[in-house]
């Protein structure tokens, strides 16, 4: 009689531990296509995809595509500058006013012409906060200290398949 109880209790304690697996990844399911997250703006995995194979955007990185693959570190670097930008685009060191944003627009415009006006919007976004942030540091009115801590205290998530995030460094380390 000891027998069939212990298998129930071994049966009954693999059910819990199943539907407490299945619960705890159900908190990452709303993750599921949000390759890395800044202060609650989210990357997804087809913006982070145009990022890196859009004309443009390799126009812009200087991204060398592989046979349609890109390498690791060239994904995280990508991901590091989207996080670092978009916690700079959300701080208040670098308004960036619409005066700014049409000058950055017109320059970027001159210089990549077609593959500019249809590239994808979140490259678009990327290369304005970018060179708006080049153009603030040259002319002094953004510190790069305090831009770094900016960076350093804004939440930040990163999907594991990337790496993790490394917030006193502000960097992406892979997993080996």
């Amino acid at each position: 009689m000891i027998r069939p109880r212990s298998v129930t209790v071994v049966a009954l304690t693999v059910c819990l531990l199943a539907v407490a697996a299945s619960l705890s990844s159900c908190s990452t399911f709303a993750r599921s296509n949000t390759v890395a997250e800044v202060n609650g703006t989210q990357l997804s995995e087809s913006e982070l995809t145009d990022l890196l194979s859009s004309d443009l955007g390799q126009a812009l990185l200087q991204i060398q595509v592989d046979s349609g693959a890109v390498s690791g570190g060239t994904a995280r670097g990508m991901l590091q500058a989207w996080i670092a930008l978009t916690a700079l685009a959300q701080s208040d060191l670098m308004p960036l006013t619409p005066e700014t944003r049409a000058t950055v627009e017109q320059a970027l415009n001159s210089q990549y012409g077609a593959a500019w006006t249809t590239g994808p919007a979140v490259v678009r976004e990327l290369a304005i906060v970018n060179l708006a942030a080049g153009n603030a540091i040259n002319a002094g009115t953004l510190d790069r200290i305090a831009a770094q801590d900016v960076i350093k205290a804004s939440s930040v998530y990163v999907d594991s398949r990337y790496g993790s995030w490394n917030q006193a460094d502000s960097k992406i380390d892979p997993f080996d």
